[in-house]
C-alpha cells in the first residue's frame, strides 16, 4: 500500500490550505489572482477532484503510481489524442530511471503531436524537458486530466489542478516539491524521486509575471547530482553569458543590430546556362555589400553575407541547384 501522506486528496487539501495563502500573503498580484479559490476553497476542491481521472488514485492505492509497465497501460500514442484542453505526463526512459515532465494545452493533439513529439520543433526551442527526451530510449504520454472541453481551459483553477498533478507525479524540481507537501510527506521522497522532474517554473507561477511571483526564478541546475541537469545548467549559464554581453554593449552604445534583409537570388527559370556554369542576369541588388558593423560586436552578428546559408543544396550532373528550406520543411517525412 502507498503511504496516506502522498495521497492525491491530501496533496490537493495541502496546496489549498497551505500553499497558497502561502505565496498569497507575499504578493497582492497572487492573492488577487487566486482569490476564487481562497474564497471558496471546498468548491475549488471537488472540482479539481471530479477532473482528475480514476486511473491515477486507483494505481496510486494500489501503490503502482510510478512503475513503467502499470503507466504504459495508460499511454496514448500522440495521433490518438484529440484536439481538446487537457493535462498531460511525458514520461522519458533513460536507462533504468524515468524523467518526467507535466503540462498542459487547450489543444493537446497540436500540443503533443506538432510541438513534443516533433524533432524540428524540439530543436528550435531548448527545454529541460526535450534536452530529457533526446537521451531517451524511449518517451511516452498519459493523461491525468483528459478532456476539459466546456469545463476549464485557464485561469487559477487550472494552475491548481495542473501543479497537483505536477506533484502528485513528481514532475517539480526538489525545492518546489518541499514547498507544495507536508513536511512529513516530502521527508518519505527519495533522492531518485526528487531528481526525476523536468518542470522548472511551477504551474502556480502561469500567468503571472517573473517580478511579480513571489518564488525562486533561477534553479541553479549546473550544481544538480544529475548529469542532464547539469547539462541543462551549463547551456542556461552559457546563454546568460552571451545576453550579458549584449546588454553590455547596449549599455556602451553598441546596440545588437539584427541581420538587414537580403535580397533573393533570382529565381531558378531567370538564369542561363552557359559552358556548363550557371549565369544570373544582371542584377545591381545582388550580391549585396557588406554593410559597415558596429565595434565589438564579434560573434553577435549571425548571418552569413553572399549566399543563402539555410537553403537546401543539390548538384545535378553540372547544375548547381538551390531549394528553399521553407519548400523542404512543409513536407512530411515519410512523403519524402
Amino acid at each position: 500500500m502507498s503511504a496516506p501522506f502522498l495521497h492525491p486528496d491530501n496533496i490537493l487539501d495541502f496546496l489549498i490550505s497551505g500553499r497558497l495563502p502561502t505565496i498569497a500573503a507575499k504578493s497582492s498580484t497572487v492573492n488577487d489572482y487566486y482569490a476564487p479559490i481562497l474564497d471558496h476553497p471546498f468548491q475549488a476542491m471537488e472540482q479539481c477532484r471530479s477532473l482528475l481521472e480514476d486511473w491515477v488514485v486507483e494505481i496510486f492505492e494500489q501503490g503502482h503510481l510510478l512503475d513503467t509497465e502499470i503507466l504504459r497501460q495508460y499511454r496514448v500514442a500522440p495521433e490518438e489524442i484529440d484536439s481538446c484542453p487537457g493535462i498531460y505526463i511525458c514520461v522519458h526512459l533513460i536507462g533504468q530511471e524515468q524523467m518526467r515532465y507535466g503540462g498542459r494545452s487547450c489543444d493537446l493533439s497540436c500540443r503533443i503531436s506538432k510541438e513534443h513529439d516533433n524533432p524540428r520543433y524540439r530543436g528550435k526551442n531548448p527545454s529541460l524537458n526535450y534536452l530529457c527526451q533526446s537521451y531517451a530510449q524511449e518517451s511516452f504520454f498519459v493523461l491525468p486530466v483528459k478532456d476539459l472541453t466546456g469545463t476549464l481551459e485557464k485561469g487559477p483553477l487550472m494552475n491548481l489542478l495542473e501543479q497537483w498533478v505536477c506533484v502528485i507525479f513528481r514532475t517539480l524540481q526538489s525545492h518546489e516539491m518541499s514547498l507544495s507537501l507536508p513536511a512529513e510527506a516530502f521527508a518519505m521522497l527519495s533522492s531518485v524521486d526528487l531528481d526525476s522532474g523536468a518542470n522548472l517554473r511551477e504551474p502556480l507561477a502561469q500567468w503571472i509575471s517573473w517580478g511579480e511571483y513571489p518564488e525562486r526564478k533561477h534553479f541553479g541546475l549546473s550544481q544538480s547530482p544529475h548529469y542532464i541537469k547539469q547539462e541543462w545548467g551549463r547551456f542556461v549559464r552559457n546563454k546568460e553569458k552571451e545576453d550579458n554581453i549584449r546588454r553590455k554593449l547596449y549599455k556602451e552604445g553598441y546596440p545588437y543590430v539584427p541581420p538587414p534583409y537580403i535580397p533573393r537570388r533570382p529565381v531558378p527559370w531567370n538564369f542561363t546556362m552557359i559552358n556548363g556554369e550557371i549565369h544570373y542576369p544582371a542584377d545591381e541588388n545582388w550580391p549585396p555589400s557588406h554593410p559597415p558593423l558596429p565595434p565589438y560586436t564579434g560573434s553577435l552578428s549571425r548571418w552569413n553575407w553572399g549566399s543563402n546559408y539555410s537553403d537546401y543544396q543539390f548538384m545535378v550532373q553540372f547544375v548547381h541547384l538551390r531549394v528553399s528550406t521553407s519548400y523542404i520543411d512543409r513536407l512530411e517525412d515519410d512523403s519524402i
